[in-house]
């Protein structure tokens, strides 16, 4: 019998140059096709057309001291025409109702309104800003609680509106006995301000330019195809072929969108509905929408849907076009843990334009960490990362500054600095931010032959000496997690005191360029790293040394 044998292969040494995970987090393609600038895991690192760079740390905006004893599930702007005199509230779940001042930093939260009863869900208000001829106003509604305004004359004031007839009151149409302390949110469309009732599928709206007087009926049951109550409303400005125009739409709590056109909500000839459209169920609260870009933008258990792909029938659809400006990247992922915690309070959304992003907050914990993670899209690339160590429980943007409210009853400032945890008054620096990526699998150009890492290179820029631990892993593992260790200290001199020669004076972006040894083998290899940095630091590609040996 003739012997056949096989030559033995040396392996041999290569080179190349790869990006890092610049595409972001992508849950609609699979392992085989998803390509390594692709991450499976993207957690603290945000999506830049440069790279990647460690998120902004957070500070405590009111002393953790004073934090309050409830969480916090309201944040409130009052935008006032001169700055100076804009406001911002927050809303713990204190069972009376309270609302206090936070406007200024390292200041406790001053008590501002205690309302006259006590909400059904403690801390839980909606609210707008309204200018009208007569001022500037926050209005604001909560269940049991009822409808305020608050305008900015003096020190500013809070008034309740009653419902009667008279004047500065809220009337009701003769027969509806509905009152103030019924309505759960409020907004503003055409100059008109307009209230949703608990449990109800009528909506109420005051004549033009007025904060009080009487409300006019609109019921919208008969169009509620799936049935249950009014969750929220918004105006969308879209072209309709004629021009820009606002249309108002409308949303249920178990997803049917209605969108109206028109100016005079009481004329049948200049207001009607344009359509009825399904989005599925949307989580518990009003918060789960928000305007990006002209567009509306819902959180539903089918994941983050468009108002313009729902009433072009793009959406829920596989043919939904894959390229990164799409929603469908992460909608795969987002859609599962939005259906399996629906009923947990708060998912919301809320752009932040001043770090280009769209903050999805959420109530999911990763099992992995046992941390509360969030969501965050670059809102100019439409990529997608996760955020850990921030809990996001409400929050608003105010002056240009992200404040939110945490679980812990602590007021926080956001995306703010380098670390995690720095004081109000600056005198506690804080942790470092940990971020963790794993990249698509890479057959290094080579997709039948092992491969072996032996070193890489990073490339990037960072004011910082970074901690860095990485590893590569077969395909598919998807488990592996590593923790930087803490990174070393960088001395800074301070003039007329540091030593001459012995010390960095002034602390600025340099070139990253580190060789670091490694280990994996196989024939595809996910890249995986944590890094802690002492500042902000952004990576954009890095060299790999591997041998591709003999195809076993």
């Amino acid at each position: 019998m003739a012997q056949h044998s096989q030559a033995i292969r040396k392996a041999t040494q290569e080179q190349a140059r790869y990006a890092v995970p610049v595409g972001g987090l992508n849950f609609q393609e699979s392992f085989l096709t998803m390509p390594p600038s692709d991450a499976i895991v993207l957690d603290n690192f945000v999506p830049r057309p440069f790279g990647l760079e460690i998120r902004k740390g957070w500070r405590y905006w009111t002393p953790a001291a004073s934090k309050f004893a409830f969480e916090v599930r309201t944040i409130m702007a009052f935008v006032a025409q001169k700055p100076v005199d804009s406001r911002l509230f927050a809303a713990p779940a204190d069972p009376t109702g309270k609302v206090y001042n936070i406007t200024a930093q390292n200041v406790a939260p001053v008590l501002s309104l205690t309302p006259s009863t006590a909400p059904v869900t403690p801390g839980e208000w909606y609210w707008t800003n309204y200018v009208t001829p007569g001022g500037t106003f926050l209005c604001m509604v909560s269940e049991g609680a009822g409808y305020y305004i608050y305008n900015k004359t003096g020190t500013g004031t809070w008034a309740e509106v009653p419902t009667g007839n008279g004047a500065g009151n809220l009337e009701f149409p003769a027969g509806d006995t509905t009152t103030t302390k019924d309505l759960v949110y409020c907004w503003t469309w055409k100059n008109r301000l307009w209230f949703l009732k608990n449990d109800s599928s009528t909506v109420y709206y005051l004549p033009i330019s007025s904060i009080t007087g009487k409300v006019t009926t609109l019921d919208l049951g008969p169009q509620l195809i799936h049935g249950g109550a009014m969750n929220f409303a918004t105006a969308w400005t879209y072209d309709s072929g004629r021009g820009i125009d606002d249309g108002l739409v409308f949303v249920s709590e178990q997803g049917d969108v209605l969108i109206y056109q028109g100016s005079d909500p009481s004329s049948a000839t200049t207001f009607g509905l344009q359509g009825v459209w399904y989005v599925g169920r949307l989580p518990t609260g009003r918060r789960g929408f928000t305007a990006v870009g002209g567009d509306i933008v819902m959180l539903t258990e089918y994941g983050l849907t468009r108002m313009s792909d729902l009433v072009s029938g793009r959406t829920q659809s596989a043919s939904v076009e894959s390229d990164k400006d799409s929603f469908n990247r992460f909608n795969p992922r987002l859609a599962r843990l939005i259906s399996a915690q629906i009923d947990v309070k708060y998912w919301f959304l809320i752009p932040y334009p001043t770090e280009e992003l769209l903050i999805i907050g959420s109530p999911y914990i990763n099992a992995a960490t046992g941390l509360r993670q969030s969501f965050i899209m670059n809102s100019l690339q439409s990529t997608w990362a996760t955020v850990s160590n921030m809990d996001m429980l409400s929050a608003e943007v105010f002056e240009g500054k992200y404040i939110y409210g945490t679980r812990d009853g602590f007021i926080i400032q956001g995306f703010y600095g380098v670390k995690d945890g720095l004081s109000s008054d600056g005198l506690d620096l804080g942790v470092d931010v940990t971020a963790r990526f794993q990249s698509g699998f890479n057959d290094f150009g080579n997709p039948t032959m092992n491969k072996r890492v032996l070193r890489i290179k990073l490339y990037g820029i960072s004011d910082g000496l970074p901690s860095v631990i990485i590893k590569f892993v077969e395909e598919y593992d998807i488990i592996t997690r590593l923790d930087a260790s803490s990174p070393p200290q960088v001395a800074v001199g301070a003039w007329d005191a540091a030593v001459w020669d012995n010390a960095i004076w002034a602390a600025s972006q340099i070139s990253l360029r580190r060789w670091i040894g490694t280990a994996g083998y196989g024939k595809k290899l996910a890249l995986v790293l944590s890094m802690r940095s002492e500042g902000g630091t952004l990576l954009s590609d890095y060299e790999a040394l591997f041998e591709t040996g003999i195809n076993l």
